[in-house]
């Protein structure tokens, strides 16, 4: 049978290493998966292990960062901190991803310069970051980064030699250099607005690129011209200024680096010995771009990316929300790329690659760019991993086995943590019986999908709704079950996953609608106010006047997005811009005073009074958990029972899942 996607798996070459398919995993900070030393745990080589099973051609580490001691942060993993523990890691890893005949490369590059988060700095560092000049710090303007010195230059040029070095001396089958990408220390100096030095560094002098040059020189002389090497680019900033960002297609100027400058970086890096580039956009300045979330489109690097394929004649790699093998076959069929690297959607199914050979493309768990387990995990200092696959790092210390005794397990209530509680089950032998009132399977998250810019949620429904019924669960939709029908289903186990409920509170003299309601189709006529700016407003709002609805926004505390389950930071950001850009009116500190006639009253936070036009009042002030029936069924049946998702607490979908995931597997 012809492949589906035959270009995807048309092996390619790296200099003369051959890799097998166009498929790479993209490198990730890992956070606190890594020990203490920053190196890999059992548990990271089993979960790049299960990629590479999983049909990966190449994967690419976190990166591994040294300044030769300009820079000392806890944030930044550095393999000669513990050489021992890097080198038996790198050889273990290389070892198990060989058998599958996936590659290897280990990802070196330079700290983090202007953008060191300065809780992180090491004593020695006396409170300042350094950089190539003396620029603001981009957390803190009023604290000036120090300038390096040019010895410290070249120490950051042998660090990052030194660090490949033990990498290649542990068996990485190529490096690839962090370079100029993401507003990181070597990045800086390849940028005009960062880089005012007079050295041989300086731009004006056209040392800008040299940090990069030189390390890919340095690692062709010590490992020779066939030894591989990929380097990180990052091709546009997106920054309107310092620390701000346009939103997808704003006309702004760009104060970062911009694709010209760009192409000729890529020809100098090809020039100095680069074997392939692996692209991305954005920077710490712009943060929505560099790890894009659900609201950005998919393939948003593409069209940058075959501007300089077509400037090199290296393989060009790029990521940048592939999250559909369709999107990355047409990707490289039509000359965008050569090769596609997957991040987050290797989070969320680590058999991608495999199940795309396969064309089984609805089989794919899909990445919905939540952020959740991914990024505000690596920002918050916890155990990243994947809001819709509870499975990621726990590939073989925690894997769902079969279970020893077969039970009948009845799950009420059909969102994402009974279905995933419901699959689990069924995986494992037991007989499982799912009940919904509702007449399709999602519970609230058929809402949160509701808005044009949630594409990934609709993927994520539809793969719950294929694997219940793969898995052998039997479906009973529009089926209300109570505590006494429970005495009745002969259930061994149950699992309640009956959601939440939006909280509502008396108008004098107005009716309201919940968000929920809205997102279900209530019309709303030409103008609302929606009181209450946490995640489901805001993205009501904003969804509602790209309709042509006039909104007015008020929200009590001085941040939107502030109360209940932290934003990942680049949806958090992206939607604080999306906001003013769909024309919707914001009151933070505010006080929603009242209606009448069609016109809400606005206390804002000086106590001054506003008026706005609205014929409807929208409710989106968080939801309360609909935990009745766990309640009653808890003092009233013999066999176990568990409460999950948010009929347990309301927060949002990865604990849902994940919930029903841990609860069924251990039945």
């Amino acid at each position: 049978m012809a492949l589906k996607y035959p270009e995807l798996f048309k092996p390619y070459k790296i200099g003369k290493l051959t890799i097998k398919n166009r498929i790479t995993m993209s490198p990730m900070h890992l956070g606190g998966r890594m020990d203490s030393t920053g190196n890999m745990t059992d548990e990271v080589i089993d979960y790049y292990e299960a990629r590479a099973k999983g049909g990966f051609g190449l994967i690419v580490t976190g990166g591994y960062a040294s300044a030769g001691g300009a820079e000392v942060t806890t944030a930044a993993l550095n393999a000669m901190d513990n050489p021992h523990a890097f080198n038996t890691s790198i050889s273990k890893a290389v070892e198990k991803l060989n058998a599958y005949d996936c590659k290897l490369f280990v990802e070196v590059g330079a700290p983090f310069g202007r953008v060191a988060f300065l809780e992180t700095l090491a004593p020695v560092m006396g409170g300042h970051p350094v950089a190539p000049s003396a620029v603001p710090s981009r957390w803190d303007p009023s604290v000036m980064c120090r300038a390096l010195t040019t010895e410290e230059c070249y120490g950051l040029i042998n660090a990052q030699l030194d660090s490949a070095s033990a990498a290649v001396m542990a068996g990485a089958d190529g490096i690839c250099v962090g370079g100029p990408y993401g507003g990181y220390f070597t990045d800086q100096f390849a940028t005009p607005l960062f880089n005012k030095r007079d050295d041989e560094f300086g731009f004006a002098q056209g040392g800008q690129f040299r940090i990069a040059t030189d390390v890919i020189k340095g690692l062709k002389e010590r490992f020779g011209k066939d030894y591989p090497v990929m380097v990180r680019l990052c091709v546009r900033h997106y920054m309107k200024d310092v620390g701000v960002s346009p939103l997808p297609g704003e006309d702004y100027k760009e104060v970062g680096r911009d694709i010209d400058v760009s192409i000729e970086l890529a020809k100098a890096l090809e020039a100095a010995g680069a074997d392939a580039l692996l692209l991305a956009s954005g920077s710490y300045d712009s943060f929505y771009w560099l790890y894009p979330p659900t609201y950005q489109k998919e393939g948003l690097w593409l069209d940058d990316a075959k501007k300089i394929k077509e400037a090199v004649n290296i393989p060009v790699i790029c990521p940048g929300k592939i999250l559909t093998p369709e999107l990355a076959e047409k990707a490289i069929e039509e000359g965008y790329v050569d090769a596609v690297a997957l991040g987050k959607a290797s989070l969320a199914d680590a058999e991608w690659a495999n199940k795309a050979h396969a064309g089984a493309d609805e089989d794919i768990r899909p990445c919905i760019g939540c952020q959740n387990g991914c990024m505000a995990r690596v920002f918050n200092g916890g155990l990243v991993t994947c809001a819709v696959n509870p499975e990621c790092f726990y590939e073989k210390s925690d894997p769902v086995t079969p279970a020893p005794v077969k039970k009948h397990v009845v799950v009420i209530g059909g969102g994402p943590g009974g279905c995933e509680a419901a699959i689990i089950a069924a995986q494992r032998g037991h007989e499982v019986d799912l009940y919904e009132k509702a007449d399709k399977l999602g519970g609230l998250f058929n809402l949160a999908a509701v808005p044009d810019f949630k594409t990934g949620d609709h993927r994520l429904l539809a793969w719950y709704a294929r694997t219940v019924e793969k898995a052998g669960v039997k479906v009973h939709l529009n089926t209300e079950i109570t505590a006494a029908d429970v005495e009745k289903l002969g259930a061994d186990a149950i699992i309640v996953a009956t959601g939440a409920n939006p909280k509502s509170f008396n108008i004098d003299g107005c009716e309201t609608v919940t968000a929920s309601d809205v997102l279900a189709g209530r019309d709303v006529g030409k103008s609302c106010v929606i009181v209450g700016g946490g995640l489901v407003g805001c993205e009501t709002a904003v969804w509602l006047a790209r309709k042509g609805v006039k909104v007015t926004l008020v929200e009590a505390l001085p941040m939107l997005m502030s109360a209940g389950a932290p934003v990942p930071t680049p949806n958090f950001l992206m939607m604080l811009d999306m906001l003013p850009g769909a024309g919707v009116n914001v009151y933070t500190g505010s006080k929603f005073a009242g209606w009448a006639d069609g016109t809400a009253k606005i206390i804002d936070a000086e106590g001054k009074e506003h008026s706005c036009e609205a014929e409807t009042v929208v409710q989106a002030v968080g939801f309360a958990p609909n935990n009745a029936l766990y309640n009653e069924l808890e003092q009233s049946v013999s066999v176990p029972v568990w409460n999950i998702g948010d009929s347990k607490e309301p927060a949002n979908v990865m604990e849902s899942v994940r919930g029903g995931w841990f609860v069924a597997k251990n039945i």
